[in-house]
């Protein structure tokens, strides 16, 4: 009989934990937004003529207070619903778009400047700031722009400090 009342009391706090971690997760947000990729060079790096929009259309994307919609979750269902669900990947962290369909992130470097070529984020028209497409948080009528484009920066990991 101890042993049922053990089992029982465990059981309403187990219930009791649960329904308080809900409560205090379980308020929704929605944003519902517009996504578009663009490329604006071809697989190859070469710059294109004019740039090429591959796939649009609109999303909502659903989080909560804790966990918020981000451009990331947003560029994930777009890619679904446009049925390139086996058409792309996010970067091996996890944090951003690394391809879509033949169009992917790369990286090369000769002894002083750094080629790449990557999906870069803009929300309303600015190019997100925080690096990660993770973090950056969303709202719904934002308009999401994901751009496939190539940059190049002087090396770091190269040179020599002067002491």
């Amino acid at each position: 009989m101890k042993i049922k009342r053990i089992a029982a009391i465990i059981l309403v706090a187990v219930m009791a934990f649960s329904a308080l971690a809900l409560a205090g997760c379980g308020s929704k947000v929605v944003s519902k937004v517009h996504v578009k990729f663009v490329v604006t060079i071809d697989e190859n790096g070469e710059k294109l003529d004019e740039d090429k929009v591959i796939g649009e259309t609109d999303v909502e994307v659903e989080g909560t207070k804790k966990n918020p919609p981000t451009v990331l979750k947003a560029a994930q269902l777009a890619l679904t619903k446009l049925s390139y669900e086996d058409g792309y990947e996010t970067t091996a962290d996890g944090y951003s778009i690394a391809r879509v369909r033949t169009y992917e992130e790369h990286q090369e470097t000769d002894e002083t400047t750094g080629y790449y070529t990557y999906w870069d984020a803009y929300v309303n028209g600015e190019r997100s700031t925080s690096g990660r497409q993770s973090e950056t948080l969303i709202y719904s009528g934002d308009q999401l722009e994901f751009r496939f484009i190539s940059d190049s920066r002087p090396r770091e990991d190269n040179q020599v400090s002067e002491n």
